[in-house]
């Protein structure tokens, strides 16, 4: 019929919005790029390795320029900035532990091995004492319970009236004892703040509050929070043993019952 056949609409010019006279565009103008499967990408591509750091992100720790971990100009691991330094000149001894007493400053506090020293050579001391007076104590109750006892020989009254003489002699032996012990110990506490064994052992007690030497109220409560159950036959012995030994209840003063009862505090003096 003489008219052109047209096989394709898109290459005739005009056909949405392409100007007569221009062709078709420039390879990578509107055209996938070498490479690209077919039908092309569901999403954009991924950035590929070796691309440069975009601008406005931060660079992370250890990069070239930037300080690492442990590098100079970065606080560690150690002491953290704003905590204060130890005192000059402070060294760790008898356990390393310090605290603060008024009118004392940073003292140290008494370890448990120069504590236990102390208690042993105390007990030398005024154990001597102590047995010797009940001991006394015991002999004058002898002669009583010799003379009842020739008493029921000759009248043949029952043996056992003897035990209430008996048991009278054991305990009045016992608060001999106690009282030798208490006139030691409360005396030399609350004049001195130490006792002799204390003072060969390097140790003293001092009150937390004042960091004077205790006095008659305190040196008498502590040595009666110690020794004052002792005066239970058995029972009473295991109760002093707890309470001589509950220092190591405490991991920061080392203050036993019996110092807790007494606000005392036990330190160094070496």
């Amino acid at each position: 019929m003489g008219g052109t056949f047209v096989t394709n609409p898109s290459d005739q010019p005009g056909f949405y919005g392409q100007q007569p006279g221009q062709g078709t565009p420039p390879g990578g103008f509107g055209q996938p790029a070498p490479g690209t499967p077919p039908g092309g990408y569901d999403h954009p591509p991924y950035p590929q390795a070796g691309y440069p750091q975009q601008p406005g992100y931060p660079a992370q720790p250890g990069y070239p320029g930037q300080p690492g971990y442990g590098q100079p100009g970065q606080p560690g691991y150690g002491q953290q900035p704003g905590y204060p330094a130890p005192p000059a000149g402070l060294q760790y001894r008898a356990g390393g532990i310090y605290t603060e007493i008024p009118n004392l400053g940073t003292v140290p506090i008494a370890s448990m091995g120069n504590r236990f020293l102390a208690r042993l050579l105390d007990g030398l001391i005024v154990g001597v004492v102590a047995w010797l007076v009940s001991q006394l104590v015991g002999g004058l109750f002898a002669v009583g319970i010799a003379a009842k006892a020739d008493q029921i020989q000759r009248t043949g009254a029952p043996p056992t009236e003897l035990l209430p003489q008996i048991f009278g002699a054991i305990f009045m032996s016992i608060i001999a004892a106690l009282v030798v012990t208490a006139a030691y110990e409360v005396t030399m506490i609350a004049l001195t703040g130490a006792t002799v064994g204390k003072l060969a052992a390097g140790v003293k007690v001092v009150s937390e509050s004042t960091g004077q030497v205790p006095g008659w109220g305190s040196a008498f409560a502590r040595w009666g929070t110690m020794s004052g159950p002792s005066i239970v036959p058995c029972l009473g012995w295991i109760v002093t043993f707890i309470v001589e030994i509950s220092p190591f209840f405490d991991e920061q003063r080392r203050q036993g019952w019996h110092d807790r009862a007494a606000h005392t505090v036990v330190i160094s003096t070496r």
